[in-house]
């Protein structure tokens, strides 16, 4: 799932109103691989072990989830919140700041 694409379907109205249904419960469904600690990923799933090393450059920054490893929250968040709004759905968006403020 590449959550930066579903947010911007659902914001732009390329996704029809069930699709965009579907989307905020698959990520309701999937929080823990999608949200995790630190909320979003942009891509699932991360690029783990000896293949980030490679992908990256071995940055030591660009540990799994990290911002530079999917884990792009600071873009993401917004947009989810937009996408939760139009959905009528701002639980989901209120859960994920809510995540987001404790771990910053």
């Amino acid at each position: 799932m590449v959550l930066l694409g579903n947010c911007i379907a659902i914001l732009s109205s390329l996704a029809t109103p069930e699709q965009s249904m579907a989307i905020m419960d698959l990520i309701e469904e999937r929080w823990d691989e999608l949200v995790g600690e630190m909320p979003l990923k942009i891509a699932y799933p991360a690029i783990e072990s000896h293949e980030w090393r490679i992908v990256t450059g071995c940055d030591p920054k660009n540990t799994r989830w990290s911002y530079h490893n999917g884990g792009s929250w600071p873009v993401l968040l917004w947009l989810l919140t937009a996408a939760c709004i139009k959905t009528g759905r701002p639980q989901i968006a209120r859960r994920a700041i809510d995540l987001a403020e404790t771990r910053m």
